[in-house]
């Protein structure tokens, strides 16, 4: 009975940390003047990837907002740089196509393929420039 309900315990410590590594999250990286925004476990409660086969797509808008910090009431906005990545499931081919920016058109075979992509850093180039800045990242 000790052993079943040690191997209980053992099953409920290794789901405990995956479960909680599942939450989508947005990331940005500033080195050297170039930002990444990085998007991380989108698909990885399936219910994305339930939707997709079913015929919807999945449309992903980035916005990094770069704003100038002022001792006033309000910082004051400097620029910005959009992005689109677009997912969809092709039936007949039964592969999920992703369109980004541009229009580069990249095919997965697996939803794990089409995750691995959107987890792969977008790079956004910024000049040097003088004082203190924020970044806001949005994506709807």
């Amino acid at each position: 009975m000790r052993a079943g309900l040690a191997f209980l315990v053992l099953i409920g410590a290794v789901t405990v940390p995956r479960a909680a590594a599942q939450a989508p999250a947005l990331t940005v990286i500033v080195q050297s003047g170039v930002a990444r925004v990085q998007t991380t476990g989108l698909l990885a409660d399936g219910k994305f990837v339930g939707l997709l086969r079913s015929g919807f797509p999945l449309r992903l808008h980035y916005r990094l907002e770069l704003w100038r910090s002022r001792s006033g009431w309000f910082d004051q906005y400097i620029s910005e740089a959009p992005w689109d990545a677009v997912a969809r499931h092709d039936p007949l081919a039964d592969d999920f196509v992703l369109i980004r920016t541009g229009g580069r058109v990249t095919r997965y075979g697996t939803p794990e393929d089409l995750e691995r992509a959107l987890d792969l850093p977008y790079r956004v180039n910024s000049r040097s420039r003088v004082g203190e800045f924020l970044l806001l990242c949005r994506s709807t």
